[in-house]
């Protein structure tokens, strides 16, 4: 039986801090993300040093990391992977009206924290994410993102992203699914060849391009398709 310090367990899915749990023991094999959330956390500048009180509660970035990884997308990959990506976030304060992105070929990808962002008719919340496409196309965003809300954004640089797509092993899967190879669809074409794609129980998405692969995979889980 491993016993592990609870600090090391304050992430995605548990607070241990918040039950009052000094140490926790597994009872079985198990495999558990470590994540240090203090550089994540929202900047408290208006906090007094002096005063010697606590930090705030960061409830909000556990909520927004357990989103994250819950999300269709990011099921995609083992806990392990998305651990390291969540050690690369960078975090990034933002106010009520901000433009995010627009018109830019975006180098990064947002994640909402905290706050409310806004693109046309659709609205990202906390564990939502934005800019991925524009990100691993390298092409302009189509759309303007403006905050809705003070906030905070945690920003993931585009190389980050696509080495977690690199490191992606998909998995066997019986019968064997519809298979999309990119390679053998034009640059520009992926939009026609996702639109002309039969349903089925799961599609394969592979292709030498890690960016390519994981933003065409992206499309498809939205739109309800079981990637593997």
């Amino acid at each position: 039986m491993e016993h592990l310090d609870a600090k090391t367990l304050a992430g995605a899915a548990l607070n241990a801090w918040a039950v009052g749990v000094r140490e926790l023991s597994t009872r079985t094999a198990a495999e558990i993300i470590s994540v240090d959330s203090r550089p994540l956390r929202h900047r408290q500048a208006d906090l007094p040093a002096e005063t010697g009180s606590p930090l705030p509660a960061v409830a909000h970035l556990d909520d927004w990391m357990h989103a994250l990884l819950q999300g269709p997308v990011l099921r995609w990959f083992s806990p392990g992977a998305w651990a390291r990506a969540l050690r690369a976030g960078r975090p990034r304060d933002v106010a009520r009206g901000e433009r995010v992105a627009l018109g830019e070929v975006c180098t990064e990808v947002f994640v909402v924290a905290r706050g409310v962002a806004q693109a046309d008719d659709q609205r990202f919340a906390a564990g939502d994410f934005f800019g991925a496409e524009s990100a691993l196309g390298r092409c302009p965003a189509e759309r303007e993102v403006r905050m809705r809300t003070d906030g905070a954004l945690v920003c993931f640089a585009r190389a980050d992203v696509v080495e977690l797509a690199a490191d992606y092993a998909p998995p066997r899967v019986e019968p064997p699914p519809h298979r999309l190879d990119l390679d053998a669809v034009p640059a520009g074409c992926e939009e026609q060849t996702l639109a002309a794609l039969p349903r089925q129980p799961a599609i394969a998405v592979r292709g030498t391009d890690p960016a390519r692969r994981l933003m065409v995979a992206t499309r498809l889980m939205r739109r309800g398709f079981h990637v593997v």
